[in-house]
């Protein structure tokens, strides 16, 4: 990527390393951060990442496709495995800070005798600084923002290479490359929009002294990177229900004057976490601002940046690019187009850059009158920079803690902003994961409070209620959502469960209906609905929905289950018995497949009965129905080996009096009654008060020593 002669190969090497060992420092603790929020539905349970070919079958399901396909390879490379979603995270990041220093030494290099001079140190701490900032976090440590960090990967490598292209005798094939990551970075996130102008923009400002002479001589390349637009307006145009439900397209309530204010604060508060990186929030509820006089100062201070930029157009060309470059690159989220999310700190992931390199320039020239370094490096400005990279080091890594669990990142976002009611809503569901549904009732409860008008909220409160066993509670929460919203599917599909604990089958029947007709991809819910009508003894409607459930979602596991057993009581129990089999091939580590099957099997197959149960009783070693249905078929096929396996139960379970009477009854069986006798001896001891343990011992010793004196 960078110039590798002999002669060169120290000053090029030095600063790769230091740039690698410092984002490999910053991100040093994020390997086991857990897929989070997003992560669930773009890798965890995406089907289309699962087959790489295909190529289609990862390309055509997202209107991102290059970032989908590189899910693809990871999940065919390790499954699910984290340190490799992270490893390649990382990787995009370091390489794009790598093409950062690579395209800012090169542009310096343009800029003069002063900056060519010190175009290494200054590009160097650029790129630093660019990599290891906290506020980068968002888009590296979280898994799923690799949309806007591969982005940002090929946004600097089409700039790389345009500039390089300049200075290089094989400018065509510089230029193709610059295309091609161009239409790559098109693939990866809406953002590259701008791409194309600002390579236009930079082109006028550092390398051609007339836009007659830019066109003139590049008129080709320039019509091959507007080229990529028509890529991306495809993708907006057969991908617009993804655009409209991802509030980019059109958001109620929000206007393009709304919107533009709001930015205006939002950026400003950009701006300080670039300069300032604490209380950073993972998630913003910011609300939308709706006068002017409200956002006054930062209209102001806004403004005047941008008068700057376009002052600096004229007089002094590469400055003005630097600002254009913050404005540019951020105008797609962050002017007057409305969109649902606010403000997003991974948006500051490029324009970041721009900040950056102010403070570094002008560091250099505050820092420019102490006794000057080899390499023309001044000491003030190396010490300044080393103490800025350290902190920026230990921001991140702290920062990079907060992900350590969706728990942990909603708790620290509501250290910010102890009423952001999303927040709540969000910690609430991370808690119900980890079964602290007390601590999840108090988090949907304070958001109910805080936004009495959203059913959500409070659906969210009456399933956590539900969970939590206050069952009256939860119904009383769950019917007032279902009265407001008669089609929420979470207050349904709740209700719907808390029917069938109470025993009313038939409005457990009703709310998981409307429920799936609000939500008919919901396989829970349609679960829940055929469990009720199993009890309602409507197999057959029971069969139809596995059906639709498996027509859905060929891998649901459930509905097999499910299917078999309301099979079995038609009595086809040959079917069920395939249903089981099905979902054993689909799970081979559910131990629930194989105790159905083992159950099913023991009516006409004992041997397989027997297999399937080891089976289950291997997947769930401390399952004791797994060991005693298994101890039972080996009683009536092996006895010999059912009394070991009733032995190696009780090593474990000594006081398992059951398993003691299976024992006792399998050794009479066998005509071991002293053996039965001393196991009806641990019996007693164990329940002392049993009067038909004594009745029993007693005939089991009647009949031993009727045995032995007959002997």
């Amino acid at each position: 990527m960078f110039d590798l002669s002999p002669s060169k190969n120290r000053t090029t090497w030095i600063p790769v390393v230091a740039i690698l060992l410092s984002g490999l420092v910053a991100y040093s603790n994020t390997w086991k951060v857990p897929f989070l929020l997003d992560d669930s539905w773009r890798i965890v349970n995406n089907p289309s990442i699962r087959h790489i070919w295909p190529i289609s079958s990862s390309i055509l399901p997202s209107n991102r496709p290059a970032v989908n396909v590189t899910f693809a390879i990871d999940y065919a490379l390790h499954g699910l495995d984290l340190w490799e979603y992270h490893a390649v995270n990382l990787a995009i990041h370091l390489v794009a800070g790598l093409f950062l220093f690579g395209w800012v030494h090169l542009s310096l290099n343009r800029s003069g005798t002063r900056y060519a001079s010190r175009a290494i140190p200054l590009a160097l701490l650029i790129a630093i600084l660019w990599v290891v900032h906290p506020l980068q976090t968002s888009a590296v440590t979280y898994i799923n923002q690799r949309f806007e960090s591969l982005m940002g990967l090929a946004y600097l490598a089409t700039l790389y290479c345009f500039t390089r292209a300049i200075e290089s005798s094989e400018s065509r094939r510089g230029l193709v490359l610059s295309t091609l990551f161009c239409y790559f970075g098109m693939l990866c996130k809406e953002d590259m929009v701008s791409a194309p102008l600002i390579v236009l923009w930079y082109d006028r400002a550092f390398i051609s002294i007339s836009w007659k002479e830019l066109f003139v001589k590049r008129w080709g390349y320039y019509l091959g990177l507007a080229g990529s637009w028509i890529g991306l307006f495809w993708a907006m145009t057969h991908y617009t229900e993804e655009y409209v439900h991802g509030g980019m397209i059109w958001v109620e309530g929000l206007t393009p004057w709304t919107y533009l204010l709001t930015q205006s604060e939002v950026i400003v508060h950009y701006l300080r976490l670039a300069i300032w990186p604490t209380g950073l929030c993972f998630f913003y509820d910011w609300k939308p601002v709706n006068s002017l006089w409200t956002v006054l100062p930062q209209g102001i201070a806004i403004a005047s940046l941008l008068g700057l930029t376009m002052w600096s157009i004229f007089r002094n060309p590469r400055l003005g690019f630097v600002g254009g470059w913050f404005f540019l690159i951020l105008a797609p989220t962050s002017s007057f187009i409305p969109i649902m999310d606010l403000a997003f700190e991974h948006r500051m992931y490029l324009p970041l850059a721009s900040v950056v390199a102010l403070f570094v320039i002008s560091l250099d020239r505050l820092t420019d009158y102490r006794p000057a370094m080899p390499r023309g490096t001044n000491r003030a400005f190396v010490l300044i920079g080393m103490v800025v990279v350290i902190a920026l080091i230990g921001l991140t890594l702290r920062r990079n803690h907060d992900y350590r669990s969706e728990v942990a990142i909603w708790n620290a976002t509501l250290e910010l902003n102890p009423n952001n009611v999303k927040a709540l809503q969000n910690l609430g569901c991370a808690l119900i994961q980890v079964d602290d549904f007390p601590a999840a009732c108090a988090c949907f409860e304070k958001a109910t409070k805080l936004a009495p008008l959203d059913s959500q909220y409070k659906a969210n409160y009456g399933s956590a209620l539900y969970e939590m066993g206050d069952l009256e509670m939860a119904e009383k929460t769950l019917l007032e959502v279902v009265a407001s919203n008669p089609k929420d599917p979470l207050a349904l599909r709740s209700l719907g469960n808390l029917m069938l604990d109470f025993g009313r089958i038939d409005q457990s029947i009703d709310f998981c209906k409307r429920s799936i007709q609000v939500a008919p991809n919901d396989s829970e819910t349609r679960m829940s609905l055929v469990a009720a009508l199993i009890l309602a003894n409507q197999f057959e409607n029971a069969i139809e929905e596995c059906h639709e459930s498996l027509r859905r979602n060929p891998k649901n596991i459930k509905a097999n289950l499910n299917m078999a057993l309301a099979l079995s009581r038609l009595g086809r129990n040959d079917e069920a018995i395939e249903q089981c089999k099905a979902a054993t091939l689909g799970a081979p580590k559910s131990p629930q497949a194989f105790g159905m099957l083992g159950g099913l099997l023991a009516l006409s197959k004992l041997e397989e009965a027997i297999a399937a149960y080891r089976r289950a009783c291997e997947l769930e070693p401390n399952s004791m129905d797994w060991k005693r249905a298994l101890g039972n078929l080996l009683v009536k096929a092996k006895p010999q080996e059912a009394i070991l396996h009733f032995k190696s139960i009780l090593e474990s379970h000594p006081d398992d009096v059951e398993i003691r009477y299976q024992l006792v009854t399998t050794l009479v069986d066998l005509k071991d009654l002293d053996g039965a006798v001393t196991e009806m001896e641990r019996i007693l001891e164990l329940r002392p008060d049993s009067q038909a343990a004594r009745n029993y011992m007693k005939k089991l010793q009647a009949t031993r020593d009727q045995l032995n004196k007959s002997k």
